[in-house]
């Protein structure tokens, strides 16, 4: 059985977990959600040390992961430092079935398993990593030998909790202050899960490398080409079409007529989730927007020679497959808490900006710049197709 203050800190997230999923009448259920942090406050989580241990066999620790491809990536990041902090349990991963089958099933450590869903007798521990990570399940009957830095990690991730539920209760409309409370902490996105520093999160070390050769490129006629790959789109779940993570369309084309005049022996390779419709044909564009899978995308990431495009999923993967280098056009979102050191992180230079992003400042944040109250971003609508081009000429120079 779970000891009283598990049991409790287990049915208050899931009791969250309902309010995120569903979205109705959020204000009316503030009350009991309180009332019920002040309950499970009062319950010393040193009750965990008096947990009997057994003997058995219980040597598996359940993570599940939500969000978009970045999201992913970053916590398998967290898990492989995790599991290389704790070798001796077996690691079970669920989360978006298409992103774990693309991201992780052949890059995995042989004491990984990805799951549709937790259904493993030998689970004794369960966390769920969103922005920061959250214990719904933890008991040490079964356990043998638990080393007590496992048991402290997990009594400051309740505590954590417990005294920032106003953060974490309802994910992502608090993402704002989970950022700021990060970046005060000088964490930036690939370290955010490590907030208490307890495993020394520092880069993306999680390999996500394809295992195709270039043969692979061959249907699209790339296999010995020199080609670049460029993005305009975000989650391909988001419900924004456009976004103020995007760069206008027109400052694309313009980009692509500068490729195209300048740099005629690369090809551009148009990439992302939904189709984009173009107002004219480039001689080296190929327009694959919305025409491929999710691990045909990794292969022409992997062996493009430049990535182009906005914050997000691409950029992460794009890092994981040996950080290969992006051009990353920053709107809404921070380049500060998001920037890779190694890419070219880029937007305007307007007197007046919001240099560390918008997101989450204000509800619409992803479709109504907080500057402008325009459909675009201020400082991506400013940003030049011909500084784009310099940037992107600097890098193939290389």
């Amino acid at each position: 059985m779970l000891s009283k203050d598990l049991f409790v800190h287990r049915s208050k997230l899931f009791v969250k977990k309902r309010i995120r999923e569903h979205g109705i009448f959020l204000s009316l259920l503030y009350i009991p959600l309180d009332l019920l942090d002040k309950f499970t406050k009062k319950i010393s989580i040193k009750k965990l040390n008096f947990i009997s241990i057994r003997k058995t066999t219980k040597d598996t620790v359940h993570f599940r992961l939500s969000g978009g491809l970045g999201d992913h990536l970053i916590g398998l990041n967290y898990i492989l430092y995790f599991s290389n902090t704790f070798p001796q349990y077996k690691i079970e991963v669920s989360g978006k079935k298409y992103l774990l089958e693309a991201l992780a099933t052949n890059n995995i450590p042989t004491n990984w398993k990805i799951v549709h869903k937790p259904n493993n007798i030998n689970i004794f521990c369960e966390i769920e990593i969103n922005r920061f990570p959250i214990v719904t399940f933890f008991t040490l009957h079964g356990v043998k030998n638990c080393p007590n830095s496992l048991i402290n990690i997990i009594k400051d991730y309740i505590k954590f909790e417990n005294a920032n539920s106003s953060i974490l209760r309802f994910h992502p409309i608090t993402d704002a202050s989970s950022i700021l409370y990060a970046s005060l902490n000088l964490k930036n996105r690939i370290s955010q899960p490590d907030l208490l520093n307890h495993f020394g999160i520092s880069e993306l070390k999680f390999n996500c490398i394809p295992k195709v050769t270039k043969l692979a490129l061959n249907r699209w006629n790339l296999e010995n080409a020199t080609f670049i790959t460029v993005n305009r789109s975000i989650d391909s779940e988001s419900r924004y079409i456009t976004s103020t993570k995007i760069w206008p369309l027109e400052n694309y084309e313009q980009l692509f007529e500068l490729l195209e005049r300048h740099l005629k022996k690369i090809k551009v390779v148009l990439v992302g989730p939904r189709e984009i419709t173009l107002s004219q044909s480039y001689s080296n564009l190929i327009n694959l927007s919305g025409k491929t899978t999710l691990s045909e995308l990794q292969t022409l990431l992997y062996y493009s020679k430049l990535h182009i495009g906005p914050e997000g999923g691409m950029v992460h993967l794009r890092q994981a497959m040996g950080k290969k280098k992006s051009v990353v056009l920053f709107g809404s979102t921070s380049s500060v808490f998001y920037g890779y050191e190694g890419n070219i992180n880029v937007s305007s230079d307007l007197p007046r900006q919001c240099c560390n992003g918008c997101e989450w400042a204000i509800e619409n944040w992803s479709e109504v710049c907080c500057i402008s109250n325009k459909n675009y971003c201020q400082r991506l609508v400013n940003l030049n197709a011909n500084r784009v081009f310099e940037l992107i000429s600097i890098v193939l120079r290389e």
